[in-house]
């Protein structure tokens, strides 16, 4: 596949070309031991030390306060909470592997005093453990407040590639620049602080001014550049969140974006639960419906990709899809 050169193209572009293609059906994921709690926005499975894992948000259907990022196992098609590995207490886990070490992440909400300027009573921001044990990981960097969808790779001069999302999710109308991703390279692991995370910058052509999105899991390809999936999404007429799957490629040399896509959307898996929200502003019952929020990645050898994530806030699914990148993944050594 050829790369295609990135372009500000909105979400109703990009849902044009997606729903061009044959639409594939996902399944939703089966687990069991939470009680009647909710898991969703989980990470890919992965192996580490000859062990295969999947992480998990699990959290009451009620509340987003209460959340765990869980380790799960897959028995008989059901994934079932690894004993011996404690929860962390984090939303939306993620997961790298650098020089042989675990690297788990995830977002912390706590509470806050509310200002004139903003009546939030939450804050939250993203933290990052290691080990090479996944029952005795240590926190080791923590970003700045309000920053979600901050991760880390390893690049192939031995740097390691940061991409963050600054602040909030609003947009900057003044210059038709949406939320963002932005970019930077530190040296290593102990230099994730947060004055080198806000040296970050943005990388242009991702979204409009009414959109915004995050990176969500990072893969070195064959050529040098970065595979990312992530998210966009926007308010609709409605006041509802629309969110979905969309994957690019990203040369951290000259900081060029190309292949920018949709791959996934909401209604390419079962109806389902979705979660409600109690607090704040009323919102309609469709607020979270068409929520489709990637978690990762396994690639197969036939083409064909097996993409996780999450279902409305409430559920998990999984779906497998054409092979999104132009380049084939590459594994450091």
């Amino acid at each position: 596949m050829e790369k295609e050169k990135a372009t500000q193209e909105n979400i109703d572009k990009m849902l044009e070309d997606f729903n061009k293609k044959k639409q594939l059906r996902g399944e939703k994921l089966k687990f069991e031991g939470v009680g009647n709690k909710d898991v969703y926005n989980p990470t890919a499975p992965f192996e580490y030390h000859g062990k295969r894992y999947l992480i998990g948000r699990v959290e009451s259907p009620d509340k987003q306060t209460d959340s765990q990022s869980i380790f799960f196992k897959e028995e008989d098609g059901v994934w079932r909470q690894v004993k011996g590995i404690p929860p962390l207490d984090l939303q939306d886990p993620f997961f790298t592997q650098i020089d042989g070490e675990l690297i788990v992440g995830g977002v912390k909400v706590f509470p806050r005093e509310p200002t004139p300027e903003n009546q939030d009573e939450l804050s939250w921001l993203t933290v990052y453990y290691r080990g090479t044990d996944p029952a005795n990981l240590e926190e080791f960097a923590q970003g700045p407040e309000h920053m979600k969808d901050l991760r880390i790779i390893k690049l192939p001069n031995s740097k390691i590639g940061v991409f963050t999302r600054p602040s909030y999710i609003q947009t900057r109308p003044q210059d038709g620049v949406g939320g963002m991703i932005k970019y930077t390279e530190i040296d290593s692991l102990e230099d994730l602080t947060i004055e080198n995370i806000n040296k970050a910058e943005i990388i242009d052509d991702l979204f409009t001014k009414n959109e915004w999105g995050g990176a969500n899991e990072l893969y070195l390809l064959a050529n040098g550049w970065v595979g990312i999936l992530g998210h966009i999404a926007r308010y609709n007429e409605k006041g509802d969140k629309e969110y979905y799957a969309m994957t690019f490629e990203f040369d951290p040399q000259t900081r060029e974006v190309s292949n920018k896509k949709i791959i996934t959307v909401r209604d390419n898996f079962p109806k389902g639960k979705k979660k409600s929200i109690k607090s704040g502003k009323k919102k309609s019952d469709d607020y979270l419906g068409n929520i489709f929020y990637p978690g990762g990645m396994v690639m197969g050898e036939n083409g064909m990709t097996e993409l996780y994530g999450g279902l409305s806030d409430s559920e998990a699914g999984k779906i497998t899809i054409e092979y999104p990148f132009s380049s084939q993944k590459r594994t450091l050594t």
